[in-house]
């Protein structure tokens, strides 16, 4: 028993590895997120300029109704391409190569 109250007799402990030979799923997205998140970039910027294009030469409810759906537009490409790369690349557990063998319960 600790100061704490909690027994940690039984507690796994981390190997001894140094810090800076750690690796982390945070230090680093794998590259399937990357690419998302440029694509989340470009779409965002080209609906920022035409949105205050549209705003000037349509303006603000049109504009408004335009971001509306060039929002809903983005959102149905997007769940249309993670579905089917979720399907072709077999999901996040699979890229990384972490997946569970054939049969196997997760």
């Amino acid at each position: 028993m600790t100061t704490t109250g909690f027994d940690t007799s039984a507690a796994p402990t981390m190997p001894a590895v140094p810090m800076e030979k750690r690796h982390d799923d945070v230090d680093e997205a794998p590259p399937l997120s990357k690419g998302a998140g440029i694509f989340v970039i470009l779409v965002a910027l080209t609906g920022a300029v035409l949105t205050t294009i549209d705003v000037f030469v349509n303006g603000f409810w049109l504009a408004l109704a335009h971001l509306g759906w060039f929002t809903g537009v983005f959102l149905v490409i997007s769940l249309v391409m993670g579905t089917v790369l979720g399907f072709v690349l077999g999901g996040r557990q699979a890229s990384r190569g972490e997946a569970p063998a054939v049969g196997t319960p997760y």
